[in-house]
């Protein structure tokens, strides 16, 4: 069978690409066979799978959840990120299905859901080769990770192409799951691979354990009124209590401590991070690169590009005394301050950033979406950036907190409050607000509520999913953004994919 043939050479290219310490050898298919007997060989495995979350995140899937929300905007300054308009459509909501990041954001789950079937493929080759129970959790992880991708598919444009691991006809173009099958086959893959998935207590570091897998399980359920019309509360209630009475987890006492370089420590929220590096590219948008001014280094040799910026709406909102808005503790050493950046900007020596022209730089509330000046627009610098980085752009030590439980503790909130029981809910929210250093709320409105979300998980990627639970995304209005049709909710199949797929249909509206 062709297949089996395959297998060998592809696991042991898969081999040579991950492995730092792997000695040149040639390698048969017996040999092949039993790589899963090398200590950590499961790395190899899971490596290019892991790999590809960090392409997703830091690309094309943080573009179009924030800089299409009512959080991020990214002006032109002249011809400067003007990149053919595509920052403009995004926050106007006028896209298309040649739009650049749809179709990168397409590309790049596809890829992962592919690296995914292909690990599944490989340790399938090798069943009876290695230890039963670690086959079992290896398969499950690696479900886990594909079902993450497809549910970024799902989530953004509601089609699911699926192909079985063991399909070799590639010249046949994959069924494709859409609205509630789409659904149902995730919630089934994530419930049948809870029982294999290792506790949090057993897992390294860095990889997903059987509490990530829940708590994608409960953002599935949370937005299950958005993406069928049949709300599941209760259910998303049950995982997040799973997950709760593991007692592993609490509101973090220091919130940018979550976003500081050795986050990894004492990190009582993370539910599942990618680890990042200051000896490798971790390809993460962190924040400080893409949107500073180009003279504004922080003492360092960062490249900055003078990009993203706040939307003055958003930013309104804040009580400037929350402990979220702003943090001194990297001002001696950088000049700027973590969180919300507005008004004069500093170098490390206490002398002004100056602006291309010679003037001290001062960043304005207010920011012109089509001809921005250099210094219009609030910056956010939410993770720490790294001195031990020789070059911050896309080196940094920081791990990216991808599920925590502070947001795990909003669903919750948000559940209680849809279900009838105000009380338990709005309890819950002062309760992280107290932890958050501002007094609690007297009653706890669904506009309240979302308000609470963009505070604790501003320029995290949650924000578009968060907009459209609530009635806010297509139908709401911002600095530069009117109202636009609901169909807007969900992006368009790129024509690339229509093109190679016919199973897959534009959606409505395209």
């Amino acid at each position: 069978m062709m297949i089996k043939k395959l297998i060998p050479l592809t696991f042991a290219t898969l081999f040579l690409a991950f492995s730092c310490s792997l000695e040149e050898e040639v390698l048969d298919e017996s040999s092949g066979e039993n790589l899963l007997e090398e200590p950590g060989i499961e790395m190899n495995l899971l490596a290019p799978v892991y790999s590809q979350l960090k392409t997703v995140i830091a690309g094309d899937l943080w573009a179009l959840s924030e800089a299409s929300s009512d959080e991020v905007v990214v002006p032109t300054r002249g011809l400067d990120w003007e990149d053919e308009g595509k920052w403009k459509q995004l926050h106007r909501h006028s896209w298309d299905a040649a739009s650049g990041p749809i179709l990168g954001l397409w590309t790049a789950l596809e890829t992962g859901v592919s690296r995914a079937n292909t690990g599944l493929l490989l340790l399938e080759s090798l069943e009876g080769k290695r230890n039963p129970a670690l086959t079992r959790s290896l398969r499950a992880e690696l479900r886990l990770l594909r079902a993450l991708y497809c549910y970024w598919q799902y989530d953004c444009f509601r089609q699911i192409p699926v192909r079985d691991i063991e399909d070799e006809d590639y010249l046949t173009p994959p069924p494709v799951l859409k609205n509630q099958e789409a659904f149902e086959w995730l919630e089934s893959e994530l419930l049948s691979i809870l029982p294999d998935m290792k506790p949090m207590v057993e897992q390294d570091y860095g990889r997903a354990a059987v509490d990530a897998a829940r708590f994608l399980l409960a953002k599935l359920y949370l937005n299950a009124a958005a993406y069928t019309g049949q709300p599941a509360w209760e259910q998303c209630l049950e995982q997040c209590a799973a997950i709760m009475n593991t007692g592993r987890y609490q509101l973090a006492d220091d919130y940018f401590h979550l976003f500081s370089v050795d986050n990894e420590v004492d990190n009582t929220e993370a539910i599942f991070v990618l680890r990042g590096s200051s000896q490798q590219s971790l390809e993460l948008f962190l924040g400080a690169a893409v949107t500073l001014h180009r003279n504004q280094r922080l003492g360092t040799s960062l490249w900055t590009f003078n990009g993203y910026c706040t939307v003055p709406d958003f930013f309104y909102t804040w009580d400037q005394g929350d402990a979220r808005f702003q943090d001194d503790r990297i001002r001696a050493a950088t000049g700027a301050n973590l969180g919300f950046l507005v008004g004069p900007q500093y170098h490390p020596d206490g002398s002004p950033v100056l602006t291309t022209g010679g003037e001290p730089l001062a960043y304005t509330v207010e920011v012109d979406l089509y001809n921005a000046m250099e210094w219009e627009g609030v910056r956010v610098l939410k993770y720490e950036p790294d001195p031990a980085s020789g070059n911050l752009y896309f080196l940094g030590r920081c791990d990216f907190l991808l599920f925590r439980f502070a947001d795990l503790h909003l669903m919750k909130t948000e559940v209680l409050l849809r279900l009838g029981r105000p009380q338990e809910a709005l309890a819950l929210a002062n309760e992280l607000r107290e932890k958050r250093g501002v007094s609690g709320l007297n009653e706890l409105t669904e506009d309240a509520l979302l308000k609470e979300r963009g505070f604790e998980l501003y320029w995290e990627g949650w924000r578009r999913q968060d907009l459209i639970r609530f009635g806010r995304f297509a139908a709401g209005a911002w600095k530069d953004k009117q109202p636009v049709p609901e169909y807007r909710n969900v992006f368009p199949i790129p024509q690339t994919a229509l093109d190679v797929n016919p199973n897959l249909q534009q959606n409505p509206g395209y």
